[in-house]
């Protein structure tokens, strides 16, 4: 998607479609921004509140104008996390009626690596949790990307080519 130059700007999880077989795919591009290397950024981004990067919510920061690619890599960091905390419930929905702009507030404004999620997920995971803390860097810029993700140790041993080549049946069957 990123490589095709593609934002998709709604990355949760009600857009991650899991197939029988473990295959991992995408829906719901209506938000999705192309970008170009005269336009690299997308000047005025927007995607569900919670699972939004901080770039996208604060305008400008950083000096930002926009956002780029790395504002994916955020909210996939987002959903990770949640798995591993076993509640996949957009935060607003969680059971500890902390608000949405609360619970966003939080993690946004907070070094992930002092989260209890994270600390749990250290102590368990640690490449897991040296991922996490590169995808849930608050400056976009500092943010690793798909390639740095592909590399990172916590996905030793994946042949990402083969991977790719694995074929993928539609999920809509006609009628």
């Amino acid at each position: 998607l990123h490589e095709m130059g593609f934002i998709h700007l709604d990355i949760k999880p009600e857009n991650i479609l899991v197939s029988p077989n473990g295959h991992v795919s995408l829906a719901d591009f209506g938000l999705a921004y192309r970008v170009t290397p005269e336009n690299p950024l997308c000047p005025n981004p927007c995607g569900t509140y919670c699972y939004e990067a901080p770039e996208v919510i604060t305008k400008n920061l950083f000096g930002m104008q926009g956002c780029d690619q790395r504002a994916d890599i955020w909210s996939i960091g987002l959903v990770i996390l949640q798995m591993f905390a076993h509640d996949l419930r957009a935060p607003h929905e969680q059971k500890d009626d902390v608000g949405a702009s609360d619970q966003l507030l939080r993690i946004v404004s907070t070094d992930p690596r002092t989260l209890w999620e994270m600390r749990y997920i250290e102590t368990h995971v640690p490449d897991l949790h040296s991922l996490l803390c590169r995808m849930l860097e608050r400056d976009p810029r500092l943010r690793i990307d798909v390639t740095g993700i592909m590399a990172h140790p916590y996905f030793r041993g994946i042949d990402w080519e083969k991977l790719s080549e694995v074929p993928c049946k539609s999920l809509h069957t006609s009628t």
